[in-house]
């Protein structure tokens, strides 16, 4: 609709008979009202400003309203376009605001507007959430916009400010990464952060129509990998899950080693471990229970909810469970892992033991304890 809108409006004066529409006016409906409206604006701007005042009071809300309204933003009939604004009910103005977004673009006039109505409204501009519709207008005088606002309500407004800085991210795009880094630097706050964290995938346009933009997704991988090891263990997580969905998993993994940096081994490895445990019915009806206590060495590109996958990968290739095979009967396999590093090995040895109690069966006489070597990652 808007796409037609604007061709409407590049129409050269010939193409319209600017006359008919002006009689038109006197006997025109609401809903004609403002097709008129649009009309004449794109047929001669002069006549649409000198019509306005009679026109535009009568416009309804809706998709042709919303037209309307920028038809008179584009010809300088703002005064009116204000007023009939303010005759809207809050949803209806929000619908409204909303096509301006999307015009915002593509419009100087409407860039204009929205700067104007800005510095008019004060603090209801961003109260009554104007802004919120500028996310998909990438110019510098809206990003200049948003931008300061970011810097006035960083420590006043959290809400207001993790608001505008989804709808800057989006807006800025490329340019936006070095100014989110510039953002995080001046924070400790975990929250803060974290949000800021999820903006670049924001700015690198992740869930919008178009599809993410890989550039900036690059750019912003790049600023949130130096980032990490200032940020807070919260804002760590979220990068992980930042990088992760703007594409870069190898880099997303490696953040266990600035996530879990106070257990960094002396060689930078991070210590896991595991008790597999190996249940089995033999053929002759007697149980029997097998534990297999190993410490885990990961280089530091493992996250623990991860963990379980990779060790059930690597002890089917490396070891022998083999247990209920082994006397020609049925059994089963677990396999159990801790939910941070540990520092040492004293503390995986004290884990190991708690997990080898807690798995012994009350019918097994004697579970056999196989003790494996370090398992890599």
């Amino acid at each position: 609709m808007l796409t037609l809108l604007t061709l409407s409006l590049t129409a050269v004066a010939g193409d319209c008979d600017a006359q008919a529409l002006v009689d038109e006016i006197a006997e025109a409906s609401p809903q004609r009202s403002a097709t008129i409206f649009t009309e004449l604006g794109a047929c001669d701007a002069a006549l649409a400003v000198e019509h306005a005042p009679t026109l535009m009071p009568r416009v309804l809300s809706g998709s042709t309203g919303n037209e309307a309204l920028i038809t008179a933003i584009t010809v300088g009939a703002n005064t009116e376009a204000v007023a009939w604004l303010e005759t809207l009910q809050s949803d209806e103005r929000a619908g409204a605001i909303s096509a301006l977004g999307e015009a915002c673009n593509a419009s100087g006039p409407v860039q204009e507007f929205f700067v104007e109505r800005a510095g008019t409204l004060g603090d209801d501009f961003w109260s009554q959430r104007w802004y919120g519709s500028l996310s998909a207008c990438h110019v510098t005088e809206i990003q200049a916009l948003l931008w300061a606002e970011l810097s006035r309500c960083m420590d006043s407004d959290r809400s207001r400010f993790f608001s505008v800085l989804e709808a800057y991210a989006r807006s800025a795009q490329t340019v936006a990464v070095p100014a989110l880094s510039e953002l995080l630097g001046k924070s400790d706050d975990a929250e803060v952060q974290a949000n800021i964290i999820g903006a670049f995938a924001d700015a690198a346009q992740v869930g919008s129509v178009d599809g993410t933009d890989f550039k900036t997704a690059e750019a912003s991988n790049r600023a949130i990998v130096a980032a990490a090891p200032n940020l807070t263990e919260k804002a760590v997580e979220q990068a992980r899950i930042t990088l992760t969905t703007l594409g870069d998993e190898q880099a997303a993994d490696s953040l266990s080693a600035v996530r879990y940096k106070d257990l960094l081994q002396a060689d930078g490895t991070l210590l896991y471990g595991t008790v597999v445990v190996e249940n089995a019915t033999c053929k002759n009806g007697k149980v029997a229970q097998r534990v297999h206590p190993a410490a885990v060495v990961d280089p530091g590109q493992t996250w623990p909810d991860q963990l379980k996958e990779k060790i059930e990968v690597s002890v089917n290739v490396a070891w022998e469970l083999d247990l209920a095979s082994g006397c020609r009967g049925e059994g089963e396999t677990t396999v159990l892992v801790p939910s941070a590093p540990f520092a040492d090995r004293a503390a995986l040895a004290a884990w190991q033991e708690e997990k080898i109690r807690g798995a012994k069966r009350d019918d097994v006489k004697k579970t056999v304890k196989r003790e494996e070597p370090d398992l890599p990652l």
